[in-house]
């Protein structure tokens, strides 16, 4: 068969679309097959389409390139049209597994074609299939306070099963007068309302609601803290890094580029173009001040930033780091620890590192806002005024720039 011996599509897709408008059906998918078959031009398409719909790619072949998203889903439909009236159902006597002898099927036992491909679905009730499908779009809600008190109760629990309970040993006193609490408040409150019958056992239970000590456990030659934990000695995991001459001398004339990326609130979406514009925004300010060197802080992306603005513009660079890999755009690298400090640690050693960098450059210029901003600003604040300059941008500069 060559390719002219095909029908071809008699109409672009768009206008398929446009017609389905005026024709009836539950989804738009039926009222495009109403207007496959509500048109005589489409409805002969399909109908010479019978003998080469089974044939692979063919269907395809014979149908407009679709142009937009519409498009695509419009040819989906109409080869699924194809599909539909070119399948037949047999009847007839057939053998089914299971089951002595044959059977006679009719049309009536078996699914149309056009439901089978999605089409035709107002003879038939699908009410049960959309009840099916509308249950991945249930709704339903979570009872915090039912979750929070079974979680409390099995906390319990396993302090009772531990001996942690801070109840356990006067639970036998507190029984006596029908009293089961799990807090010192709860048995207070109980035994004020028995009437206080046991006076000594209220002092108890006063005395374990103000105390704050760890619960001991009781073994048979002695006692030891139920809980315990190992204090890290603070600055424990710091291991600092000598800083060569070579950066040091290049520290003293440098600029100090900090900021705080998130703090901008930049969209992730023009990530890449805020990244430019801040590059100019840095290379302006770098052409006005003219420093002898630019020092950026490089853990956060506005230092990055920075770093590539100082090169464009030939200035030398220092690239700091609490701890990582030596910089390849920068001019010089600081590292200031071996490798990134654990836990609290880590705030530690950014903390030192700002006072280091405050001692040696010539200025600081901060973006954006955040933690790590307001403390740079408390250190640079003990500098005599007018000794070394201080400036600061906030996040209102995108604004300006057509960033959102």
């Amino acid at each position: 068969m060559s390719v002219n011996e095909l029908p071809v599509f008699p109409i672009e897709l768009k206008e398929l679309l446009a017609r389905a408008a005026s024709f009836k059906g539950s989804t738009w998918r039926d009222r495009t097959y109403a207007a496959l078959k509500g048109h005589p031009d489409t409805l002969q398409f399909l109908q010479d389409m019978k003998p080469h719909a089974f044939i692979k790619g063919v269907a395809k072949s014979v149908l407009p390139r679709p142009k937009s998203q519409w498009d695509m889903q419009v040819q989906r439909v109409v080869m699924d049209a194809i599909f539909a009236t070119a399948k037949t159902v047999r009847v007839g006597e057939v053998s089914v597994p299971g089951r002595k002898g044959k059977v006679t099927t009719t049309v009536r036992d078996m699914l149309h074609p056009e439901v089978q491909y999605g089409f035709g679905g107002d003879d038939v009730d699908f009410s049960a299939l959309n009840a099916l499908a509308s249950l991945d779009r249930m709704a339903y809600t979570i009872d915090d306070a039912k979750v929070h008190a079974d979680a409390d109760a099995f906390d319990t629990q396993q302090d009772w099963a531990h001996k942690d309970h801070p109840l356990q040993d006067l639970d036998s006193d507190l029984r006596r007068f029908g009293i089961y609490a799990d807090t010192p408040q709860e048995a207070l409150q109980a035994l004020e309302a028995a009437g206080n019958p046991d006076q000594d056992l209220r002092a108890a239970l006063e005395g374990r609601l103000n105390d704050r000590s760890e619960p001991m456990r009781e073994y048979q030659q002695f006692k030891t803290r139920a809980l315990y934990a190992r204090d890290d000695v603070r600055g424990q995991s710091i291991q600092p890094r000598m800083v060569s001459p070579e950066v040091q001398a290049a520290l003293q004339g440098a600029l100090l580029i900090s900021g705080n990326w998130e703090s901008l609130g930049i969209p992730r979406r023009v990530k890449a173009e805020a990244f430019d514009r801040l590059v100019s925004l840095f290379a302006a300010s770098f052409t006005r001040q003219r420093p002898g060197a630019v020092a950026a802080i490089t853990d956060d992306l506005i230092g990055q930033v920075a770093t590539v603005a100082a090169r464009s513009l030939g200035i030398p660079t220092i690239a700091v780091q609490v701890a990582g890999w030596p910089s390849k755009v920068a001019t010089h690298t600081l590292q200031w620890c071996e490798r990134l400090p654990k836990g609290q640690d880590l705030a530690l050693a950014q903390q030192e590192l700002r006072v280091y960098l405050s001692e040696q450059v010539w200025g600081v210029l901060t973006l954006g806002t955040g933690e790590e901003i307001t403390q740079l600003k408390e250190v640079c604040a003990r500098w005599p005024v007018g000794v070394k300059p201080r400036s600061a941008l906030d996040g209102h500069w995108q604004k300006h720039n057509g960033l959102y």
